[in-house]
């Protein structure tokens, strides 16, 4: 529950509805490992730095936490908070299972992209139909004169 008293939902909820609020959990966010060219196409795409990327490694093998994070990169913990802090920043989210759920879609343009050619079909189909609605009507104002 948020703190208003309704629900959040889970982050595929979220994303669907167009929100970006998930709920905090220190449960996994994911277990993933990432290749280094998956690494490499979200660094480039999101304009990672180097420690950005060591960072978003880890979330994506399920660290949950920034300390645990900090202990594996060996490095203090605010250093950790200020680089999810700037990943929230690139990747456009806020919260770190959101980012692994973002991160994964980009990695599937193909799927994107199907998505938007049939997204413009649809538009230009309905263009078409607008089109030829303002023909009939034309046609009957026509007819009454």
């Amino acid at each position: 529950m948020g703190r208003n008293g309704r629900r959040r939902g889970s982050a595929e909820e979220c994303i669907a509805r167009g929100t970006r609020r998930v709920e905090h959990s220190n449960v996994p966010v994911s277990v993933v490992k990432l290749t280094e060219e998956q690494l490499e196409t979200l660094g480039k795409r999101y304009r990672l730095s180097p420690r950005e990327r060591q960072i978003l490694d880890l979330l994506f093998e399920g660290l949950p936490t920034n300390r645990l994070i900090a202990e594996r990169l060996e490095t203090t913990e605010d250093a950790v908070k200020a680089g999810v802090r700037t990943l929230f920043l690139k990747t456009r989210t806020q919260s770190k299972h959101e980012m692994v759920l973002v991160c994964l879609d980009s990695l599937h343009p193909a799927q994107d992209d199907a998505m938007r050619r049939a997204e413009m079909d649809n538009a230009k189909g309905l263009l078409a139909y607008a089109r030829e609605l303002e023909r009939r009507i034309s046609r009957l104002e026509r007819r009454k004169d």
